[in-house]
């Protein structure tokens, strides 16, 4: 009597490849769990690309936890599909799976007092009987010390304090070296200082080319270190996108049933989220108006125009470029909206220079023109100014900027503002997420984002609000201002709009 044959898919075993930034690996669709009767998560969608640190965030039942379960294939899901490598998970054999996901989970005991050292080296198990294995020596031995624990290789893994065990089962996930690494809540345990460590260990295997997916209740963990961030609400997806977009304060505010601020660190500007604290009744009326007072024209215009800024940034068109969820001609029609744009603005800026008020504004270390044509001659080739057609509301905006700002320094200033800070802001990160995506390099097709004359954006800018508030405007001049910068940004949502129309009209004629 014959032994059964192993299924074909097993009998060669297939291990990953190398794969560039924003290859997907993991792939969620539709996704459904239920548990005892109830329905845990519903409609799920979710994308894990390489290159990427993927953060899930939500309150407490959220289903982040189950959502890491039911893609590591741990949780069993009631309808929906989960795919590997671009395969469904099922295709894979066990050992398969072992090289293309590694789990960390949430607690992590043990009942033998196996050492720290042997614990770690269980990661290894996958590779048995392959030519990985020659290197477990010296992976083991650079995870323990990555993650802190080397000190302790040789103690019971029982006698180490909860933040220790932590460490330790992360570098045994580590030691699996699998291409996408699956954390759930790897911070909770750790003091501040490790807390860091294991989420700059999570950017390294980002940067080295694997796709990290972790559970966080640290949001501004989140805004430090995640390049993509899905947020649960409910059993249900909130929001995804980057934490620009995700980590708002009134969408934070909702899903956690909480008050909650976002404000900018004074160093870094990355987001520092906090809730909010204080006399429930707020500030008085005349309390507003005092802190109004007293604080810098600079500042006040942020604040004042802050939900125009975040109603631009959140527009669907920004969050598929930034997900590398357009093709190189949808980025292009970006590209050759900026071009009229900026044509008009450095048109009105050559008028400026010797204005008292606009002239210290003008900058040639700013001028975007020549690397927007130097984009489009690669984009487009060299004839490129006979067949762009920039989108309506680009010509509009383009149209506004040379009739506003015409004898009215207040208002180009206005336009300068919104344009060059916000390039030297979220322009740095969507350079990088376009050079990701859509073929592009900082030499070719995206050198708009580049600024080889400044080295130091953080002290441009700051030297920039200094100008602000340096201005010699009257509560008139100043309003006019900020009231211009409010237009700029409905023009912004309306290129954006367009963009988004074209780019949904485009597919459809592809998919026709």
């Amino acid at each position: 009597m014959s032994l059964p044959r192993t299924p074909r898919r097993f009998a060669a075993a297939r291990p990953p490849r190398p794969a560039p930034a924003g290859h997907l690996r993991i792939r969620v669709a539709g996704l459904r769990v239920e548990r005892a009767g109830r329905t845990v998560l519903d409609g799920i969608d979710l994308q894990v690309r390489a290159g990427e640190v993927h953060a899930l965030v939500g309150p407490n039942g959220a289903g982040k936890s189950t959502l890491l379960g039911a893609i590591s294939g741990d949780v069993p899901a009631a309808a929906g599909r989960i795919e590997v490598d671009g395969l469904p998970r099922e295709s894979w054999s066990p050992v398969e799976l072992a090289w293309r996901r590694a789990v960390l989970t949430q607690r992590n005991t043990l009942s033998f007092p196996f050492t720290v050292g042997e614990v770690v080296r269980m990661g290894r198990a996958p590779w048995a009987g392959r030519p990985e294995r020659e290197q477990d020596d010296a992976v083991v031995a650079d995870v323990l010390e990555r993650c802190d624990v080397a000190r302790f290789a040789a103690r019971p893994y029982p006698a180490l304090s909860g933040g220790e065990q932590a460490r330790a089962a992360l570098a045994r996930v580590l030691a699996q070296r699998a291409t996408t690494l699956l954390l759930d809540e790897p911070t909770a345990a750790l003091d501040l200082r490790h807390q860091e460590l294991v989420m700059r260990i999570a950017r390294e295997r980002a940067r080295a080319g694997d796709a990290v997916v972790v559970v966080l209740h640290d949001l501004t963990l989140t805004g430090a270190y995640a390049d993509t961030v899905t947020l649960l609400g409910d059993g249900r997806v909130r929001a995804a996108g980057t934490p620009r977009e995700v980590l708002t304060a009134p969408l934070l505010s909702e899903v956690y049933r909480y008050d909650i601020d976002v404000v900018p660190h004074p160093r870094d500007e990355l987001p520092l989220i906090v809730p909010r604290r204080g006399r429930p009744a707020g500030p008085s009326a005349d309390e507003e108006r005092q802190q109004m007072d007293t604080q810098t024209f600079a500042a006040r215009l942020r604040a004042e125009t802050r939900d125009a800024h975040r109603s631009a940034e959140s527009q669907r068109y920004v969050s598929a470029l930034t997900a590398g969820e357009l093709d190189v001609a949808g980025y292009t029609a970006l590209v050759v909206a900026h071009h009229g744009i900026y044509a008009a603005l450095e048109g009105v800026a050559d008028t400026m220079r010797e204005d008292p008020l606009a002239g210290p504004f003008v900058d040639d270390a700013l001028t975007r023109l020549p690397a927007l044509a130097a984009d489009l001659r690669f984009l487009l080739g060299p004839r490129w100014r006979e067949v762009m057609e920039p989108v309506p509301a680009a010509v509009a905006y383009a149209a506004r900027i040379t009739s506003a700002c015409a004898g009215s320094p207040e208002r180009f200033i206005a336009h300068h503002y919104i344009r060059y800070l916000g390039d030297l802001s979220g322009g740095r990160h969507i350079g990088r997420c376009v050079a990701r995506y859509y073929g592009v390099t900082e030499e070719a097709g995206a050198s708009f984002y580049t600024f080889p004359g400044i080295s130091d954006p953080k002290s441009y800018k700051d030297a920039y609000r200094a100008r602000l508030d340096a201005l010699a405007l009257d509560e008139a001049g100043r309003a006019a201002l900020r009231d211009e910068v409010l237009v700029a940004y409905e023009h912004n949502i309306a290129v954006f709009t367009d963009l988004g129309r074209l780019v949904a009209a485009s597919g459809r004629q592809g998919a026709a």
